[in-house]
Order: structure tokens, then C-alpha cells, then sequence
């Protein structure tokens, strides 16, 4: 079963157009892999195929994005990241700094969202229709995703 989405007005690059039991289409493109998409870059190709594979360095190829919210497709089943993961600081306080004890200002956290893949790709299109800078991480394991 797939489902395609309706096209949203939006002044983004790139949408989700379709998805299904092992894919997900951007842009009339099918992937069959997991990815990351966002409204500014062309997708990418993602490792983690399960919520249980994604750790600091997986999210950390997001953060350059500097995306307002990074919203995870889990599959079928709306799942969580363990709370350590779900709000990461998107750059490092440089060892200078720490090592002077100056504080610098509170850098901007990456917000996570996680639920299913279905609801993910309709929410990552709604937020890009409103000009929000967001990406979509969507895992693809080719199990029953959707």
C-alpha cells in the first residue's frame, strides 16, 4: 500500500511526494533507503535503519542543517529516542572556552520529534509549505514501514 500526498503550496526545493511499505518518494523520486530531507538541500542518504541505531554522530550529520525541528519517521509504530538524544546542542562549547571558564551564550538546541513515518512525511510538507526550516529523517528498513 502507498500513498501519495497532495502538493502542498510550498516554496521549498523539495517535498515528500509519496510513500509506502518500503520507500518514500521526494520530489517524484523513490527512496528506498532511509534519509534525511530538507527544504534547503538535496536528500541524502541516511546509516541508521532503526530507531535503536541512531546515536550522536548519526545526528550529527543534521546539525549543519541547523533545521528549527528534525522530525524522525519511526515506521509504523510511533517511537522514542531514549531522552539523552531528544534535544542536542547544535555546536559544541569550544574547549578554550571551558577551559577559560567563560560561559558563552546558550547555543540552539536540535529538537527532535519522533512518529511515524506516514505522519512524518505529511508534517514535514505542512511545516515546509509555512516556510519553516525543517528536515525529515526517515528511517527505511524495507520491514513494513508504513
Amino acid at each position: 500500500m502507498s500513498s501519495t500526498l497532495q502538493p502542498e503550496l510550498n516554496n521549498s526545493q523539495f517535498s515528500i511526494t509519496s510513500y509506502g511499505k518500503d520507500f518514500i518518494e521526494i520530489n517524484g523520486k523513490k527512496w528506498r533507503q532511509s534519509c534525511i530531507i530538507s527544504t534547503i538541500c538535496k536528500p541524502v542518504s541516511w546509516d541508521p535503519v532503526s530507531i535503536y541505531e541512531i546515536d550522536e554522530s548519526n545526528l550529527s550529520e543534521i546539525k549543519p542543517l541547523q533545521p528549527e525541528i528534525l522530525i524522525l519517521g519511526t515506521g509504523t509504530k510511533h517511537l522514542f529516542l531514549p531522552p539523552n538524544l531528544i534535544c542536542l546542542e547544535l555546536d559544541e562549547e569550544d574547549e578554550i572556552s571551558a577551559f577559560l571558564g567563560v560561559k558563552k551564550n546558550k547555543t540552539p538546541s536540535l529538537n527532535i520529534e519522533c512518529m511515524t513515518t506516514a505522519a512524518a512525511c505529511r508534517t514535514f510538507n505542512i511545516l515546509a509549505s509555512e516556510g519553516r526550516k525543517v528536515v525529515a529523517a526517515i528511517l527505511i528498513s524495507g520491514e513494513n514501514l508504513i
